[in-house]
């Protein structure tokens, strides 16, 4: 698996360009929630094999909890399920506090349920916007 990252060498454009140019498809993309809202995370997730998931306020890697940031999870969250993304959540909050891990599971478990059991009422409850609009 390889990383993005936020600079100029490891966006998800460059890695993909990479993964063509060298004829090695068969390398994964861990996609970084936290590096993704710092590049823009404007890009499609159908290419994700695993995650970090963290969150900031768009200026730093803070690496903090989800939903403590600025990140739009349940656009976040669609866009894994559009992508069938077939991996599991691994978190990469910062410092020793692990008391908050049950109930950020529980709520993005929350979000990809509802998402998977009806994408559209889904986009109308989170206001999330799709490919059409």
């Amino acid at each position: 698996m390889v990383e993005n990252i936020p600079n100029e060498i490891s966006t998800i454009e460059r890695i993909q360009e990479f993964r063509r140019a060298s004829d090695f498809l068969e390398i994964g993309i861990c996609y970084d929630s936290g590096h993704g809202h710092l590049q823009g995370m404007t890009e499609e997730l159908d290419f994700v094999g695993a995650t970090h998931i963290h969150d900031n306020h768009g200026d730093r890697d803070d690496h903090l909890w989800p939903f403590e940031g600025k990140i739009d999870w349940p656009a976040f969250i669609e866009k894994l399920v559009v992508a069938k993304y077939p991996g599991h959540f691994v978190f990469e909050a910062r410092g020793s506090d692990l008391s908050k891990g049950n109930e950020v599971r529980s709520r993005l478990r929350d979000l990809w349920d509802e998402a998977n059991y009806s994408l559209e009422e889904y986009r109308i409850k989170y206001k999330v916007r799709n490919e059409n609009g």
